[in-house]
C-alpha cells in the first residue's frame, strides 16, 4: 500500500498567535512613543510661545528711546492666563542690561522659565 503524502499548504493555529502576539507588541511601543511625542510637542508649542512673549517685551524697549527706559523691575504680565512676564534694567555706565523672564506651568513638565538677556547702549553707534 502506497500512502498519500498530504502537502502542509497555510498556518497552524498556533503559528498565527505568535505573529498577532509579536505585531500586538510592537503596536503598543509605538502607541507609547506617541503619547511622548504628543507631550514633547505640547511643551514645544509652550516654549514658543514664551520665546515670543520675551522678544516682544525686547522689541517694546528696543522701541524707545535710551533715556526711556526706566532702571528697575517691572509688575509681572499675566499672558492668556498662563504666562508671566516680567523685565529688569539696570545701568552699568552707558550700558542698559535688559533681562525679560518669562514662567509658567507645564501640565506634564512643571514649572518652566525662558529668559532673554540684552544690552542697550547710549550710543547706537558702538
Amino acid at each position: 500500500m502506497k500512502k498519500i503524502l498530504r502537502q502542509k499548504k497555510g498556518f497552524t493555529l498556533i503559528e498565527v498567535l505568535v505573529s498577532l502576539i509579536v505585531f500586538a507588541v510592537g503596536l503598543l511601543g509605538f502607541a507609547s512613543l506617541e503619547i511622548v511625542a504628543m507631550r514633547n510637542m505640547t511643551l514645544s508649542k509652550e516654549l514658543a510661545k514664551a520665546n515670543t512673549y520675551a522678544q516682544q517685551m525686547v522689541e517694546e524697549l528696543k522701541a524707545s528711546t535710551w533715556d526711556n527706559i526706566a532702571v528697575g523691575t517691572s509688575a509681572a504680565t499675566d499672558l492668556e492666563n498662563k504666562f508671566s512676564r516680567t523685565y529688569s534694567v539696570s545701568k552699568e555706565g552707558e550700558i542698559k542690561k535688559v533681562t525679560v523672564t518669562v514662567t509658567w506651568t507645564s501640565a506634564t513638565y512643571g514649572p518652566k522659565t525662558v529668559t532673554i538677556y540684552t544690552d542697550f547702549y547710549s550710543n547706537p553707534a558702538v
